[in-house]
């Protein structure tokens, strides 16, 4: 059934596991109103992300996600690898993701900052309480065992989408 009306959905705090992200794979493939949709405060791990990200490759509607406060860190899977390919992409029109708090690891913000490096369109991007963070010129910093070493070169990615 393709959701025609529903522009924002808010389904915050509801313990939802990686059970029901096949679901919502299916309802990103299929919409054609959501606008905004915020996951934040559940129980996503790896698996979940990936099916989410994967659902969202051919959505040109969604615009701001918000997966913060989940596990999308923990029991690796392809999580980091289908949300660089969806970024790499760069034809979703996703323009604010929210990823902090999900016990993202260094390896994992590598490839995160990869797909952002392509990506010209998201302007707002939050990555807090991971392996890694933006600064105030909106690079993506990975951390490396406590120091803070750009993972890209620093004048090769805007988050603005400026270079």
């Amino acid at each position: 059934m393709l959701n025609k009306n529903l522009k924002k959905l808010n389904l915050s705090e509801n313990n939802l596991t990686a059970k029901c992200a096949e679901s919502l794979k299916i309802c990103l493939q299929s919409n054609i109103a959501l606008y905004e949709l915020n996951l934040s405060w559940n129980s996503f791990n790896s698996e979940a992300g990936a099916n989410i990200f994967s659902g969202m490759n051919d959505n040109y509607v969604l615009k701001v996600l918000d997966l913060s406060y989940n596990n999308l860190g923990k029991r690796k899977s392809k999580f980091s690898e289908s949300l660089q390919a969806l970024l790499m992409k760069n034809e979703t029109g996703l323009l604010h993701l929210d990823l902090s708090y999900n016990q993202i690891d260094l390896e994992e913000s590598k490839l995160i900052s990869l797909g952002l490096a392509e990506n010209h369109l998201i302007y707002g991007f939050h990555f807090e309480g991971n392996a890694g963070s933006i600064d105030p010129q909106g690079n993506l910093i990975v951390d490396n065992e406590r120091k803070d070493e750009c993972f890209l070169n620093p004048k090769s990615y805007q988050i603005n989408g400026n270079k």
